[in-house]
């Protein structure tokens, strides 16, 4: 669903260099590496970075360690970046401060013109451990990144999903029922109880 979901974005072009930010195993690169000039995929975990150069390995994707603190990268290096959930732009893994450092990162790195796509849990009444919509489009605003659209793409405990988990549902249904999941999504805003699954488009002005 996801990868539909940046399908239809239509946000990365062929001479385009694209960082994923927080890859884990890889699992967007390769389809990232088939639109793109160049792949880059970082993570902390040195572990996952092992299955992704095991399991999603492209001749134009590099997956490298990154330490928390700095992209290891120049300034103004990638016309794209990627950074799809897992709790990456959430309170429990990059505090206030932490983020936005991290902003600030995303930023420097980042050419103008150039974009940032994210995926990320959104609650409606916001856990402890959770940015609120607001105050996470807020950090990326003081930073001059200008969010030209966001929308929920996916309803959080979707049942669905569980059942896809289960085996019940044959894999030829899957993008169908993707597609269903988005269309039905995308208009809606407010009043939920649940979370769901947004995607953020951030664009840095040349």
């Amino acid at each position: 669903l996801q990868k539909l979901a940046l399908d239809r974005e239509g946000a990365f072009k062929s001479t385009d260099i694209v960082l994923d930010f927080g890859c884990g195993v890889g699992r967007f690169c390769p389809s990232l590496a088939s639109r793109c000039s160049q792949v880059y995929g970082i993570d902390t975990g040195t572990e996952v970075l092992r299955l992704a150069v095991q399991y999603n390995a492209r001749p134009n994707i590099i997956y490298q360690v990154y330490d928390g603190e700095t992209i290891p990268f120049p300034q103004s290096y990638f016309n794209a970046i990627l950074c799809v959930f897992g709790g990456v732009l959430q309170k429990h893994v990059f505090p206030e401060e932490q983020l936005t450092h991290l902003v600030g990162e995303l930023q420097r790195v980042l050419k103008a013109p150039g974009m940032i796509i994210a995926i990320e849990h959104v609650h409606g009444r916001t856990p402890a451990r959770h940015y609120p919509r607001e105050e996470l489009l807020a950090h990326f605003t003081r930073h001059g990144l200008v969010c030209t659209s966001h929308y929920p793409i996916r309803k959080g405990h979707w049942p669905i999903l569980y059942m896809i988990r289960l085996g019940l549902i044959p894999a030829s249904l899957f993008p169908r029922l993707a597609q269903y999941e988005l269309d039905k999504r995308r208009h809606e805003r407010e009043a939920y109880l649940d979370y769901k699954d947004y995607l953020f488009r951030f664009e840095k002005k040349g």
